[in-house]
């Protein structure tokens, strides 16, 4: 019961919608990808943060024990500036 005109209208409409899904599901895709990979990267950085702070901190008691610089240096692998900075 419908005109040529309104099924191609019809279609039209329909192919616009699949374009439409297509174009999004696109977008949403590469947002995702970006969003794990900054999400990653983050957890990262922060577990090398975390690291870097334990040897700072284990440095320090080691430090207060009496151990030798040396020593310290072998057993955290901080630099000689890094050891002599702690408190």
């Amino acid at each position: 019961a419908f005109t040529d005109a309104q099924l191609l209208g019809y279609d039209k409409f329909w192919d616009m919608v699949s374009v439409e899904k297509t174009l999004f599901g696109n977008v949403e895709g590469r947002v995702r990808k970006s969003f794990d990979r900054g999400m990653a990267q983050g957890r990262a950085e922060g577990e090398a943060r975390g690291r870097a702070e334990e040897k700072l901190s284990t440095a320090g008691r080691l430090k207060q024990l009496g151990v030798s610089v040396e020593t310290i240096k072998a057993a955290t692998g901080l630099l000689d500036e890094e050891i002599q900075q702690i408190d």
